[in-house]
């Protein structure tokens, strides 16, 4: 098979059971050229780098104690040849404006899949995948190549702004390939890579895979074995405590009792000495992938993944979690990130496809161990990819990510046997762009216009009514003490306070709620106007005060058309009947009645003046 451009993990997974590498540069719409970058500071996306790689793999990283940011992307170089394009960019968020995009790597291998985070002494460090031969343009796929793809390395010096040169972890006969970063909360950093000696993208029985891990220590300490024969290594993912950590990865296993292999989890633990033997921590046909894992202030590990149609977090100290059913209508997710804030909350960034691919957070709060609804990021006709996010220092979600603009291109074609056309439309990649977002996680709620009703609206003097209020948590965070106060006319131009009703528990993001209360119809009839205010008291911060009160009109008059009919006069006269009546709670005053030809926005062809009615009696 021949060998074409491209150095892509995502496309590694995507073909690695065919044993093929999928190597192939986009069209020319897609190659990157030099672009001058653009942070957006406000909660909504922003362009940074235009016709960039399709396959940029960005990877960002925020300073945890101060507002710099560094953001690592593939560059395809188009002066190179096919086979050697693939390199590596950078630009740097000063806290003000990014730095113009320059490289990390310029040389004749192909470069992909980069990580980057911050160590111990404020420096950031990446690391890589690396094909480390220089290939000729009539090169094929072979297993002899695959064991030239290395883990390579650099720091960047965060006060010359000036990266090392480039090291190799690895540098050895075996395949070594898509490599994770964690760091722990002192700075020290572990790598772990997916490495088949036999040089398979998949391995097997025969040829399995292993996981390799590197500790820093000063610098990289030597690459070890941490889980070895695995026969088809599929997801990996890794955490870093504070002397602990833990790796988490798929792999096709039948559950029992079946025979059809799906994916499940296992995990390997470090205690600071060696790694534990792996775990399997699921037995089912759900399918579990993505992966990913960090600690928590109490040392203890996290898992997130997806379990089938459902996102999932596991505290693997204490078994404790919480699961989110994701909603149909997103469609399915695909690439899945996750960064925790200082007090435990976990935002999980996704990309999931419905009608077109957009970005998704959904935000685990830790106190109230509850997910929140998805929230959508993005809403465009192109397709997002490669998410990664970040905090800032302020806890503020940031995120880079691919976007392709996606055609749709008429075509038509006849069936093989028969003179049948068949007209089709087809999907067709465009120009992909480099783009980033920030989201600053809020706590609101909302009651909207139609949040107030009531169950009756026209009831007998004397009789109850109940008042229902349907609240919304449209923040981030689940909330507690929510509380409705219910009142007879406006509170803010003295309303009479009719009562409070609160719930027992936290409200979810994105989740609705209703509280409702009983109200007694005065003797004397009359109509009112309700009003519901959620929060009365301001006992809640919220990113929007103006968005807690619903009001609804009540119990006044209300005109019902009860019987129609039409007498002939003989010729062309007739003479139009209608009984009106007043099924209101109180009497209607004077009004007119118009009759119009065709529709209700038609010519008027007559009118009439109804009188004062009272109130009609109600029927038994």
């Amino acid at each position: 098979m021949a060998l074409s451009a491209g150095f892509d993990t995502g496309t590694y997974r995507r073909h690695q059971r065919t044993g093929c590498l999928a190597l192939a540069r986009p069209p020319p719409s897609s190659r990157s050229t030099p672009a001058m970058l653009q942070f957006n500071t406000l909660d909504a996306p922003a362009l940074l780098a235009t016709n960039v790689y399709t396959y940029t793999e960005p990877a960002l990283a925020a300073h945890p104690a101060t507002d710099n940011a560094l953001l690592l992307w593939v560059h395809d170089d188009s002066a190179k040849p096919v086979g050697q394009a693939q390199e590596l960019r950078f630009s740097r968020w000063n806290g003000t404006s990014w730095s113009t995009p320059t490289a990390i790597t310029n040389d004749a291998y192909l470069d992909g899949a980069p990580q980057v985070t911050w160590d111990a002494a404020g420096n950031a460090v990446a690391v890589w995948q690396r094909l480390n031969t220089v290939l000729p343009g009539t090169a094929t796929w072979d297993a002899t190549i695959a064991k030239q793809i290395e883990i390579a390395t650099a720091t960047y010096n965060a006060a010359s702004g000036a990266w090392s040169p480039v090291t190799l972890l690895t540098n050895n006969a075996a395949l070594d390939i898509a490599p994770q970063l964690a760091r722990n909360p002192t700075g020290q950093l572990l790598a772990v890579w997916h490495q088949n000696a036999a040089g398979q993208l998949g391995g097997d029985a025969n040829n399995p895979d292993r996981i390799m891990a590197a500790f820093t220590s000063g610098g990289w300490g030597t690459p070890a074995v941490a889980v070895d024969g695995i026969p088809g290594l599929v997801d990996l993912a890794a955490g870093n405590g504070s002397g602990r950590a833990t790796i988490a990865y798929t792999r096709y296993l039948p559950a029992t009792g079946t025979t059809t292999p799906t994916l499940q989890l296992f995990t390997s633990t470090w205690d600071g000495t060696a790694w534990s033997a792996p775990a399997r921590l699921t037995n089912d046909t759900l399918g579990h992938r993505a992966p990913q894992i960090v600690y928590n202030a109490a040392n203890q590990p996290l898992l997130i993944w997806l379990a089938g149609n459902a996102l999932r977090v596991r505290n693997l100290a204490t078994g404790s979690g919480s699961a989110l059913v994701l909603p149909a209508n997103i469609g399915s997710i695909d690439r899945l990130r996750i960064v925790r804030d200082p007090t435990g909350n976990i935002a999980a960034v996704f990309t999931a496809q419905a009608a077109q691919r957009d970005l998704y957070v959904a935000l685990y709060d830790a106190a109230h161990n509850l997910w929140g609804q998805p929230r959508r990021l993005t809403s465009n006709a192109a397709s997002e990819a490669y998410p990664t996010p970040a905090l800032d220092a302020s806890g503020r979600l940031l995120a880079a990510y691919a976007s392709t603009a996606i055609a749709h291109e008429t075509r038509t074609t006849t069936l093989p046997d028969s003179s049948q056309v068949v007209t089709y439309t087809l999907p067709v990649e465009g120009q992909t762009d480099l783009w980033t977002l920030a989201h600053t996680f809020q706590r609101n709620l909302t009651l909207t216009g139609d949040s107030l009703t009531l169950s009756n609206a026209h009831p007998v003097p004397g009789d109850s009514v109940t008042l229902s209020a349907t609240i919304s948590n449209t923040g981030d965070l689940a909330l507690d003490g929510v509380t409705v106060g219910f009142y007879d006319g406006n509170p803010a131009s003295g309303g009479q306070p009719l009562g409070t009703r609160s719930l027992s528990g936290p409200l979810a993001a994105g989740i609705t709620a209703t509280l409702a209360l009983d109200y007694p119809i005065p003797s004397t009839g009359g109509p009112h106007t309700f009003y519901a205010v959620v929060d009365p008291a301001n006992v809640i911060a919220e990113s929007d005060e103006t968005d807690n009160t619903a009001s609804r009109a009540a119990f006044g008059p209300d005109l019902e058309i009860s019987d129609t009919a039409v007498d002939s006069w003989g010729g062309r006269d007739v003479g139009l009947r209608v009984a009106v009546r007043n099924v209101g709670t109180s009497p209607s005053p004077a009004t007119t009645l118009r009759f119009r030809r065709g529709t209700s926005a038609g010519t008027v062809v007559a009118s009439n003046s109804v009188p004062a009615l009272a109130r009609a009696p109600q029927l038994q």
